[in-house]
This record gives structure tokens, C-alpha cells and sequence, in this order.
């Protein structure tokens, strides 16, 4: 993930656990990215529902509900199964 974005556009610097295989580094570097472009997506939402003054205003939508739910199914759950699986390893 070194010098690399997330799906918002974030800059993302820092150093990948190694030591590992390349298989599992690269494994590794994909269930990071993938976390780290669902906790974009999610910080997203938060942000969007602050007033000016920072004050979370808004109560969460059906479709930011409906988000949230996709983003774990598809994103953020495999991308931390595989995370643990990984730790478990070392």
C-alpha cells in the first residue's frame, strides 16, 4: 500500500507488515486496500451528515444504510476475514 491512495483520493504511506511470502503479502496488500477504501467510503458518510459547526445532523438514510451494508458484504467483511486469517498464520 506504500504511497498509495484510497477510493476518496486519501494519500495512504505506510509500510505493509513483512516477513511473509509473496503470495501472502499480496493478499495481504489487497484485504488493506480494501479496508482502507471501505473506512474511506464510511468516513465519507459520517462527514456527510455534520453541519458547519461539526455536529452530526442528520440521521442515516436508507441508502446510507443500504451502503453501509454493501460496503461489509462486499468489502470490508472479506477484506478483514482475511486480515485475521493472515495474523493467525504468523
Amino acid at each position: 500500500m506504500e504511497n498509495s491512495t484510497n477510493i476518496c483520493g486519501d494519500s495512504i504511506d505506510y509500510d505493509l507488515a513483512a516477513g511473509s511470502r509473496a503470495s501472502e503479502q499480496e493478499l495481504y496488500r489487497d484485504a488493506m486496500a480494501q479496508a482502507e477504501d471501505s473506512l474511506a467510503l464510511i468516513a465519507k458518510i459520517q462527514e456527510d451528515r455534520r453541519n458547519y459547526q461539526g455536529t452530526i445532523c442528520e440521521p442515516l438514510t436508507r441508502t446510507e444504510i443500504k451502503s453501509l451494508i454493501e460496503y461489509w458484504q462486499m468489502y470490508l467483511g472479506h477484506a478483514l476475514s482475511v486480515l485475521q486469517a493472515l495474523e493467525k498464520q504468523r
